[in-house]
């Protein structure tokens, strides 16, 4: 299941500027999107709005359930441009159907 973005305009300026109004995305983060090869800055991306579209504040951890997320503080929270976002969100899926289907083998009788 997809999570949509934080949208609370007060708790997104607080934490798009704790962030210095760039994506937060580093390779080596927890958050991240798992890109090492960002163009230009390498390990980390540092997007900013102007550029692209609109930041997104989303959960630290990619996990974290849509029903939690909203009552999350700036600390639990991270900063990322919509492709670090949509990538990281993209590859927990792919995690998470990858371990579904080794379980689903491992849980086979035969």
């Amino acid at each position: 299941m997809d999570r949509p973005p934080i949208v609370a305009s007060v708790l997104y300026k607080t934490v798009v500027d704790a962030a210095g109004g760039h994506c937060q995305c580093h390779f080596e983060q927890p958050g991240g999107c798992g890109r090492n090869d960002h163009p230009v800055t390498g390990r980390s991306c540092y997007e900013r709005p102007e550029y692209k579209k609109p930041l997104i504040v989303a959960p630290l951890d990619p996990d974290t359930p849509t029903h939690v997320a909203v009552t999350l503080g700036a600390e639990d929270l991270i900063v990322l441009c919509r492709a670090c976002f949509t990538r990281r969100t993209n590859n927990r899926k792919k995690a998470r159907e990858q371990a579904a289907a080794e379980q689903l083998a491992a849980d086979v009788l035969f």
